[in-house]
């Protein structure tokens, strides 16, 4: 049996969430409850759960600021949010199980089967969504062979792949291996100029110099060049507004 905690500003909620599990969930008990991040905090150093249910938005903060003031996260951790569409990018990059109201019984089973024990990973995981949500993706983590880097968009000319994730490309012409492949890197790069061409390169229109640009190349602002085909080359001009091409 795991034993759990939830912990959400509302008691309404509360009381639902136990319904549910106590009726349609087996090998999970609700042993405690919270509604703020004193109580909180306390009631996860007491009863050290297998799982913490939290609501992300809570009246005084939210529950990021209960998992930085725990001495260890060695629980997995569920968060429970309204629908939101830069908490959803964040929690899926990050890798942290999430849950949204209302609670539906089938996502809720299928979140309890794919849980895991990840406590060496788990307070990185929740730093980066955090970093995410709260900077609204204006930077991002990203897992290095050095640790967690945060970046900004408009400090990459291109990102490829390479072995299990991607080297990113920057304008100083130092370059980065993160375990992030393209299409998680691409997810939260939806509203900056990072675009995907079919070589699998994700790049940044923002800092191609059109005039420098040929048939074989582009360049950026750096001073870089990227060799290309011709018609990938022209299918980045179309999409900067140079709609004839080279």
């Amino acid at each position: 049996m795991r034993r759990a905690v939830i912990v959400d500003d509302e008691p309404k909620s509360i009381e639902v969430f136990k319904t549910l599990v106590e009726n349609f969930i087996e090998g999970v008990e609700i042993i405690g409850s919270a509604s703020d991040i004193v109580s909180a905090i306390e009631l996860i150093e007491r009863c050290k759960p297998d799982i913490a249910f939290l609501d992300i938005a809570l009246k005084e903060g939210d529950s990021f600021q209960i998992l930085k003031q725990l001495k260890t996260i060695d629980f997995d951790v569920v968060f429970i949010t309204a629908y939101d569409e830069y908490t959803t990018r964040a929690l899926r990059y990050s890798g942290i199980h999430c849950l949204y109201k209302p609670i539906d019984i089938a996502e809720l089973e299928k979140t309890l089967t794919h849980l895991k024990i990840r406590s060496a990973q788990a307070s990185e995981s929740i730093e980066i969504a955090r970093q995410l949500i709260q900077s609204k993706f204006s930077h991002i983590p990203l897992i290095t062979p050095k640790g967690l880097k945060y970046i900004s968009p408009d400090q990459i000319n291109y990102m490829e792949t390479f072995e299990e994730g991607s080297q990113i490309f920057f304008t100083d012409s130092s370059s980065l291996a993160t375990n992030k492949t393209l299409p998680e890197l691409s997810a939260v790069m939806e509203n900056t100029a990072m675009v995907t061409i079919k070589t699998g390169l994700l790049i940044n229109l923002k800092n191609i110099v059109i005039e420098k640009t040929q048939p074989n190349k582009i360049c950026f602002q750096s001073g870089v060049d990227l060799k290309l085909e011709t018609e990938e080359v022209n299918t980045l001009l179309r999409m900067m507004g140079k709609g004839d091409g080279l």
